[in-house]
């Protein structure tokens, strides 16, 4: 099975457990050189070399074969930029082909249990649209160390990934792990930052006492962006090859910690032809 989402060749979208079939197929010849896999889907089955491929974001399924750059860290989705140096580091990453790995997390009615399947992006900078894109992050942070700020930069493909999920599920499925994050800052606090005006309602001392001095300060001190890439999937999958669903029967684990949480977890292999019933797919 290979079904097409959009006509934009430069970013590939397909579930884990295609990606060898599809690399040895030659639908990503962008990662011939750059990864090795092993026979069966486990903790460490995809070998990457950081010197052919840039990984902005993985988890357990990944193993590099050497050093990754330092600025890099890869399980917090984060590239620490100190220096010119760093920066210059980061254009050498951002000339390579650049992977991604997000999660889907499924959730029954009750919230209780479900699975989670992992889905690999890849970015191809040979393609002008994906070039022009990583030039305007390249850019902005070339602005903010010019200018001797402190700076958060993030990307995230959350909402293109929500926009094919089907309807029917759509109060059951999250998309985890899709951001990744240019900085040489912390993060902002995730809860003094929300924006839910009832929630502030509720925690109207806390608001006036922590959140508003927090949030001025941040906005004093660094300057947070976020960043829409303006590039569309190209879904890629093999019908001949199982979807690989990490089950799970307890509230919330981890996505992606098959390894330090395989206690909570058990894989099951599903027909290729159930990607249909997981993702909204569309025709070109």
């Amino acid at each position: 099975m290979s079904t097409t989402i959009s006509s934009d060749a430069g970013l590939f979208f397909c579930p884990i457990s295609s990606l060898p079939d599809l690399v040895e197929k030659e639908k990503l010849p962008c990662l011939a050189d750059g990864l090795v896999f092993d026979l069966e889907v486990k903790p460490g089955w995809i070998h990457y070399n950081p010197n052919k491929v840039t990984v902005l974001s993985c988890n357990e399924m990944f193993e590099p074969i050497y050093p990754v750059p330092r600025i890099c860290q890869t399980q917090q989705h984060i590239i620490k930029i100190a220096t010119n140096a760093d920066y210059e580091s980061m254009q050498t990453m951002f000339v390579k082909p650049i992977i991604m790995c997000v999660t889907r997390r499924q959730e029954d009615e009750a919230m209780i249990n479900g699975f989670d399947m992992d889905f690999i992006v890849v970015f191809s900078p040979s393609d002008p649209k994906v070039a022009k894109e990583l030039s305007r992050i390249t850019e902005h942070v070339e602005k903010q160390l010019r200018k001797r700020n402190k700076f958060f930069l993030t990307m995230d493909l959350s909402e293109r990934l929500d926009e094919i999920s089907p309807l029917d599920f759509k109060n059951h499925i999250m998309w985890l792990n899709c951001a990744f994050h240019v900085t040489n800052f912390h993060a902002p606090n995730p809860v003094l930052t929300l924006d839910i005006f009832y929630l502030w309602c509720v925690l109207l001392p806390c608001c006036i006492a922590i959140a508003l001095p927090y949030r001025l300060y941040r906005k004093l001190r660094c300057v947070d962006k976020n960043m829409d890439l303006n590039i569309h999937f190209c879904l890629e999958a093999s019908g001949s090859v199982p979807l690989a669903l990490h089950f799970f029967s307890e509230r919330q684990p981890l996505p992606g910690r098959y390894r330090t949480q395989s206690h909570k977890y058990h894989l099951r292999a599903c027909p290729g032809t159930e990607l249909r019933s997981l993702l909204y797919l569309m025709n070109c």
